[in-house]
This record gives structure tokens, sequence and C-alpha cells, in this order.
């Protein structure tokens, strides 16, 4: 997708096309003169270096998957990835993942309920998040090395006994209502929004959170993400920090180690729907009429396939 704004009146619109080609103005190749006959340009510098850091892996008896990487700071970074994400809304539950992460960041565990939580992780100058994103919820702790304890009795806790309460339920609809509100200051954001829902249909990439949407979720279909969903098979635990790989690991084993296997879990993109809508919508303009004095213009179509050769030749 692209997205060109400028003042042309009080408009938005979306347009669809199957295919966008974009022309560089400046095609001048190293080594070769400028159109004004000066000096060439310089050639290009030599590629970068970059070498990475090892990787530790391990996978547990009940298939959860661990990465490990050793950092010389006095720290320790984990980072769980439940398969869970926007991707696998549609139109009737959209915006469930980001009021799942919304939800549990402000209710926390049985152990460590609404504030406990934050309390106990400021109280060590950590940092603690829980955050939604198109494929995963993410859950993020980061403490010194001295605070590993804490760092994995939260996360055992939040994981296997999160506290699903409704007045959190109820403060977390409120956040992402306002939000929602906002969208439709932001014309830029509803083309784009406007524009998914369209190729995607209301499912997945094209799932929209509305007030109504949000409103219709309860505090049992929270719970019956949770359960089905946080099973070892379906997460990936990222580490990094300064104890030796054993010690992490044997921390991670006893704090999940005893998850239930499930299966991994993953999303569905119907790409032969979502090019029929575009085929479908070729040379048709959206318009959304907005109190505007600018016009925001989003043209898109469908990417090629992860596993496609035009994408890793």
């Amino acid at each position: 997708m692209s997205r060109h704004g400028k003042t042309m009146g009080a408009a938005l619109s979306v347009a669809m096309m199957g295919l966008i080609i974009l022309m560089s103005a400046t095609g001048h190749g190293a080594g070769k003169k400028s159109r004004g006959g000066g000096a060439s340009l310089p050639p290009p510098l030599p590629p970068v270096r970059v070498t990475l850091p090892p990787v530790e892996t391990h996978t547990a008896d009940n298939g959860l998957r661990l990465y490990y990487i050793k950092d010389e700071l006095p720290q320790l970074t984990i980072v769980v990835s439940i398969g869970y994400g926007k991707l696998n809304e549609n139109k009737d539950n959209a915006g469930i993942a980001e009021l799942l992460a919304r939800t549990l960041t402000l209710a926390g565990s049985k152990k460590y309920p609404g504030e406990k939580l934050s309390a106990a992780i400021e109280r060590v100058g950590g940092r603690f998040t829980i955050q939604e994103s198109w494929e995963n919820t993410v859950i993020t702790i980061r403490v010194l090395e001295r605070h590993s304890g804490l760092a994995y009795d939260i996360l055992g806790d939040l994981v296997k006994n999160p506290n699903f309460d409704i007045s959190y339920l109820n403060q977390a609809r409120s956040l992402m209502d306002e939000k929602i509100r906002r969208r439709s200051d932001n014309p830029a954001e509803l083309a784009f929004v406007m524009l998914r829902k369209i190729i995607f249909g209301g499912d997945g990439y094209g799932a929209v959170a509305v007030e109504r949407s949000v409103a219709s979720i309860t505090l049992n279909d929270l719970a019956e993400v949770w359960k089905t969903r946080v099973k070892a098979r379906n997460i990936m635990v990222g580490i990094a920090g300064s104890p030796d790989y054993d010690t992490v690991r044997k921390s991670i084993l006893d704090t999940l180690g005893d998850l239930e296997p499930g299966v991994e879990a993953g999303y569905a993109v119907d790409r032969p729907k979502a090019l029929a809508a575009v085929r479908s919508s070729r040379k048709k303009i959206y318009f959304i009429p907005r109190p505007i004095p600018q016009a925001t213009i989003v043209v898109g179509t469908v990417a090629p396939d992860i596993r496609s050769p035009q994408v890793y030749p």
C-alpha cells in the first residue's frame, strides 16, 4: 500500500487497483555523470559486516520452544510470544486481541493483581508490557539479573493464573473506545483501515475494531482465548541476559515446563478471496466524505505470498 496526501478539498478517498508501478525520477547509477555533466558520483561504500550473536535453542518435552542469547549486561529480558493475534479475529470479534492485552496489563495475575503487578516491577526498576500484534500476543519482562526470580514468578503466575476481572475489562474497553473515536480524526489511518476491510472482507487483516464489536466481547471470551491458545506448543520464549544458558533453561522449564502441550495454532488468510476482491474493485473509487480541507488517497493490492519466489528468489 502507498499513501499520498495533499490539500485538494474536503474529502478522503480510498481507491483500489490491481497493480501499482512506481518509477524513480533519479535513475543515476554509481559512477555515472549527472545530467548537468558534473563529476561522477562516488563509488558505493563496501558492505558492512554484521555479526549476529549465537543463539542457543531448546524444545522442552511439552513442546515449549526456548531461544537464548547471552548478554554481557547484568540484566534479564524475557519475551513470551503466544500464537494469537489480530489475524485470528473476524468481523464479529474484531478488537479481541488488543482488548485481551489491555485487560491483562491492567488486571495482572492472581498473585499480582492490578497495581500490585506494576508496583512489583517498578520497585526493582524493571519493565513489563503485554502487546498484541497481527500474529501474536507478546509478554515482555525486563529486570536486573539479581531480580530474575521475581521475573520468572510474575511470568509463571500471569501465564497460568491470569486475573480476569470484569472491572479491568471495563477499563480496557473504555480505553479502546476512546482510541476508536480518535481514529476518525486521522484520515490516513482511517483510509488504510477501510482499504484493508474492503480487500479482506472484514476478517483477519480486514477485521476492524469498532465500538460495537468491542462491546460484544465478554470476560468469558477472553478467558476462552487464554485457555485454548496458551499451550506449550503455541508459545515461543526468547531470553537475553547475563545468566548462563543452563541456568536460564532450568528457570524457564521450572516456570512453564508443566504447561499442557496443546497444538501450534495458526491463522487463515484467504488469498484467492482477497485477489478476487481486488479484481472486482478495479477502476472503483470508494469515497468517504470528511469535514477537513485535505484529501488522503490510498491505493493497494495484495502482496506476494511469503513463499512466493518473487519474495525470496
